[in-house]
């Protein structure tokens, strides 16, 4: 009788700041130190790394599909197997960013799986598009399968799932030596002031929906492959739910600061209560190779009449801030 795994990725936002890149270098790391076969790991804990070569792709493998996972690079689903164990082993990770381009994959391309108990070799099978909720049957032999929410674009949790399938080809064993060192936290950095950050300015608090993450100018794959977006964007809407609760307490102090000193004045005074959004916040990003460059986010909202919200933000020296603000009633 088959074995069925249900394939979860919960909303994505970021919680964690810890950097992909950092991870990889401490996966190496840790992967030459070796793991028993037997290695049994807690949420959070890092597992290796997973490689494919025809994206140029590489992403710290994490044990768990929460947030804090899934903000740093890809997650192994507890409830399914070790890659490399007998069985399907699925791996998620974000659509916007580590599997963006997973639907590029076609039979026959290698996927590569370095655990500090073994490295493990894979080529793909197939892939299809499922509804939320859709099971995963578990395979007799060593399989994985990564998942990422459908469309790839997609700065929300959506209704359907892209898998990519594929099947061991190839495995090495390691010996297991010692504990691998911890790794570092880095991220973008934002003004905000303490008792604004104290009301709550994040997704979790605030019903702001979000659409859809673009790129203009040239980013290199690397950049587009890692956390280093997601973060972007977490920032940026940081700072835009901050200034909307400075209007909401009428200090001009604090929209200033947040948004310049031509910050508009339209939502002054304007509860949180009355924010009804019409469409998605969508984020383009304008990066050439690693280096953000600039930010912008676009969205309607209804108040007593609709307007329509552009922000445009940059990054200097790691540090974003708002650049201009444009409310626009229509």
């Amino acid at each position: 009788m088959s074995i069925i795994v249900v394939a979860r990725v919960p909303y994505f936002y970021i919680r964690s700041s810890v950097e992909g890149k950092a991870l990889l270098k401490e996966a190496a790391a840790k992967n030459k130190l070796g793991a028993p076969t037997n290695a049994i790991y807690k949420t959070g804990d890092l597992i290796g790394r997973v490689s494919i070569p025809k994206l140029g792709l590489e992403a710290p493998l994490l044990e768990g599909t929460d947030d804090a996972q899934l903000a740093v690079g890809a997650g192994h689903l507890a409830s399914s197997v070790l890659p490399g164990r007998n069985g399907t082993s699925i791996i998620a990770a974000h659509n916007a960013t580590w599997f963006h381009r997973i639907n590029d994959l076609t039979a026959g391309d290698a996927i590569e799986v370095d655990t500090s108990y073994g490295s493990y070799s894979y080529v793909v099978t197939g892939s299809r598009i499922e509804s939320v909720g859709q099971n995963v049957i578990n395979t007799i032999g060593p399989t994985i399968a990564l998942e990422a929410c459908y469309p790839l674009n997609a700065l929300y949790l959506t209704s359907e799932r892209y898998f990519v399938f594929a099947k061991e080809v190839n495995r090495k064993s390691k010996t297991y030596q010692s504990s691998p060192p911890a790794h570092s936290n880095v991220g973008y950095n934002i003004d905000v002031p303490l008792p604004l950050r104290e009301e709550g300015i994040t997704l979790k608090t605030n019903p702001v929906p979000m659409g859809n993450l673009s790129y203009t100018g040239t980013p290199s794959l690397s950049y587009q492959q890692s956390d280093m977006p997601l973060m972007a964007t977490d920032a940026l809407v940081q700072l835009y739910i901050a200034w909307v609760h400075a209007n909401a307490d009428r200090n001009t102090q604090w929209m200033k600061l947040l948004a310049g000193s031509n910050t508009p004045t339209t939502f002054y005074g304007v509860s949180l209560a009355r924010y009804h959004y019409l469409s998605l916040l969508n984020v383009t990003l304008h990066v050439t190779g690693d280096d953000l460059e600039t930010l912008e986010a676009t969205t309607n909202v209804r108040i007593s009449h609709r307007f329509h919200v552009d922000i445009h933000a940059s990054v200097h020296n790691g540090q974003l801030h708002i650049d201009s603000m444009a409310i626009d009633q229509y």
